[in-house]
């Protein structure tokens, strides 16, 4: 390819890009809050977007269960949504595999997989 072409290609990404960024409803930061199973407020605070929960979590000083080291694969850290179920990520094959329709339908997401894309709530469950 020749130097032209490519800066042409580049010119052309970029435009995209900038408008990619320009039409995206998703904000910079957004609003976390974890609850106890009681209600009570753990920890709230704002965390940037596409930021894992349980990047946000350990951000925010959350202590709870995972123990697969954020691999999708144990189901420790699956959480309840209170609020702001769109304002997380698409949930994909492998969270819903380890989830399973009953957690799914109850609302639950497992923080190791879902990104925050907007304000959000949650219930921290005890497990252990």
């Amino acid at each position: 390819m020749s130097g032209e072409k490519r800066s042409r290609l580049r010119r052309l990404v970029q435009r995209i890009s900038r408008s990619d960024a320009a039409n995206s409803p998703v904000p910079k930061t957004a609003v976390v809050v974890f609850h106890k199973a009681d209600g009570e407020v753990i920890a709230e605070g704002v965390v940037d977007t596409h930021t894992t929960v349980l990047a946000a979590a350990a951000q925010l000083e959350v202590d709870f269960d995972h123990f697969c080291g954020g691999q999708g694969a144990c189901g420790t850290c699956r959480l309840k949504i209170v609020r702001g179920s769109t304002a997380l990520s698409k949930m994909e094959s492998k969270e819903a595999l380890v989830l399973g329709s009953r957690a799914q339908s109850n609302g639950d997401r497992l923080a190791c997989q879902a990104r925050v894309m907007g304000d959000v709530e949650f219930t921290v469950p005890r497990w252990f």
